[in-house]
Parts: structure tokens; sequence; C-alpha cells
């Protein structure tokens, strides 16, 4: 497991963040207009599954509770209906430690 230190102002979006109603998907990730491409869709589906595997979780459902994107987030992810943005690459990082350089470079299929 990875372990990271939370400035205060993260740690309050974070606090935010959870207190806050449901979330919709689209509250904090960007809809994408332009059609998916099977590039972009492997690549996400690699950028979860790498977490996923890093961090010895069981599923989608596992990797949404510690991030918290609701479950149809994940999934919209997965199928290419939303794109990885920075919002969601900062949740990953901030619940799962592993580096953001990492994280960017596995969204746009480079690893």
């Amino acid at each position: 497991m990875f372990s990271i230190t939370l400035t205060p102002e993260i740690a309050q979006a974070i606090e935010e963040s959870r207190n806050a109603a449901y979330a919709r998907p689209s509250d904090f990730i960007e809809l994408d207009d332009s059609k998916p491409t099977e590039e972009s869709i492997k690549a996400a589906n690699a950028l979860l599954d790498t977490v996923i595997s890093q961090l010895g979780l069981k599923n989608d459902a596992h990797l949404s509770r510690l991030t918290d994107l609701p479950p149809p987030a994940i999934s919209k992810l997965r199928h290419g209906k939303l794109r990885i943005t920075s919002e969601v690459l900062m949740r990953l990082y901030i619940a799962t430690g592993i580096s953001m350089e990492y994280l960017v470079k596995a969204r746009s299929g480079q690893i």
C-alpha cells in the first residue's frame, strides 16, 4: 500500500466532496462529445486495471468505494462514455498514492 501526505487544502476538498450529496458523474467528469477510439478505451481500461491490481482490489466496486467515484462513472469510463480527466486522476492519486506522472502516462496509453 502506498503512503501519501495530504495538504490541508486537498484534505478539505476531499471532506467537502464526501459531505456533498450523491454526485452525478457529470459533476466531476467532463463528458466527451467525440466518439471514443478503441485505443482510448483500451488505455482507460488498462489504467483502471493497473490501479486495481497494484492495490490488490477485487473489482470496480472496490475501486469506486476507495476513490469516491460512483460505480456508474467507473462503468462509463471503461466503455468510453466518459473520459479520464484530471479530476479522475487526482482522485486516483489521492486514494492510492500512485504517482501522478504514472497515472498520466497510463491514461494516454504510454504504459
